[in-house]
């Protein structure tokens, strides 16, 4: 029974954790590419990393449900408090 739970909460969760990653991973981008344009000295590269910058900024990858609920992080900690608010409820009665 344990078991299942666990499981099922993993596949909850995993879409979630690995939104957040492909977020930082995202970041590491545009350190890069910074990186790349401050130790640049061609023009046509500078103008490509230009255009690369402002694409990850304009675009990033962020999912919703319903366009209302970010699938982020902030998804796997709300349903952590959820069920701990409502574990603790249960335990009073």
């Amino acid at each position: 029974m344990t078991v299942e739970v666990i499981i099922i909460l993993m596949l909850m969760t995993s879409s979630a954790v690995i939104a957040e990653m492909l977020l930082c991973e995202f970041d590491q981008i545009k350190e890069t590419c910074g990186h790349l344009l401050l130790t640049s000295a061609d023009g046509d590269l500078d103008e490509m990393i230009y255009d690369t910058i402002e694409y990850v900024e304009t675009r990033p990858p962020k999912y919703t449900i319903w366009r209302i609920f970010p699938i982020d992080i902030t998804l796997v900690i709300g349903l952590l408090e959820i069920s701990t608010s409502y574990v603790i409820i249960i335990l009073q009665f």
